[in-house]
């Protein structure tokens, strides 16, 4: 979720409402636990929101 794989795209974890999307479709189609990886976030409301959308997903088992 960290890694800016695509030129000129933002790293997905730092759009949230496209990471809730990929987070869901992941479990919706992937019955394991997984972890993620995410970028440093230095804005304490990006921690905030973060917390909120992974919060929702139980399956994610770690995050590094």
């Amino acid at each position: 979720m960290s890694c800016p794989n695509i030129k000129g795209k933002r790293q997905l974890a730092y759009d949230f409402e496209r990471l809730d999307e990929k987070l869901r479709y992941i479990t919706e189609n992937y019955d394991y636990k997984f972890g993620i990886k995410l970028p440093p976030y230095f804005d304490p409301q990006d921690v905030s929101l973060a917390h909120d959308v992974i919060s929702n997903y139980p399956t994610i088992d770690y995050i590094t």
